[in-house]
């Protein structure tokens, strides 16, 4: 899988060869593309663990708060 460091290794490559006269904007594009693409998928991931861990101390206070209202009638 690309990652992006190595997306900017390959756009640094591509301005290199732009320099040196190399019509390249549709390969910018694409790696541009791809880029963007990456960072949503990486973003989606971490937002999607971030709610799973929500969800994850939200059942662990409902439990908890289960555990002392069961506390509270044998008392």
């Amino acid at each position: 899988m690309v990652e992006l460091e190595d997306i900017t290794n390959m756009e640094s490559m591509v301005r290199d060869m732009e320099l040196n006269g190399l019509q390249l904007s549709w390969l910018q594009k694409m790696l541009s593309d791809v880029r963007e693409r990456k960072n949503l998928v990486e973003l989606i991931a971490f937002r999607r663990a971030k709610a799973q861990k929500a969800k994850q101390e939200a059942q662990e206070a409902e439990q908890q708060l289960a555990e002392l209202k069961k506390k509270r009638r044998f008392a």
